[in-house]
This record gives C-alpha cells, structure tokens and sequence, in this order.
C-alpha cells in the first residue's frame, strides 16, 4: 500500500506537510498539523517521544499521536 498516498487523501488540505512512507503516521496538531510516516510502531514511538519530550517546534503544545493506516 502506498501510506503517503493515503495520507495526502487523508491530511493533504489540512497538513502543513507529510513527509516519510510509512505505516504509522505521528500527527502533531500544534501550530499547524504535521505528519511523519514511520516504518514501525517503534520507530514513530520513539519519535513522538522524543517531541513530546523536547517539542515539535514554534508553538508545540505537545498534541501528538500515533495512527495506524491500515485502519483509519
């Protein structure tokens, strides 16, 4: 399955940008909606929790989490 595809459909007129071709999207909804496409459960684990530990950016208010697109 082709998940940046599914998550442009999904995301495209509200993300600021998806960038990767993974399973597991991390959604950040702070000061604009972004989208990083991970390989793994693991690996977006590991990156949501270095964000919700340092910040995503300008603004971030630590709103982010993980979806599954094989069932969203």
């Amino acid at each position: 399955m082709d998940y940046k595809a599914k998550a442009k459909r999904k995301w495209g007129k509200t993300a600021e940008w998806i960038t990767g071709n993974g399973r597991y999207a991390l959604l950040a909804h702070c000061r604009v909606l972004t989208v990083t496409l991970w390989p793994t459960m693991d690996a977006a684990d590991k990156s949501k929790h270095q964000i919700d530990k340092y910040a995503c950016g300008g603004e971030c208010n630590r709103n982010h989490e993980i979806l599954d697109l094989e069932v969203v």
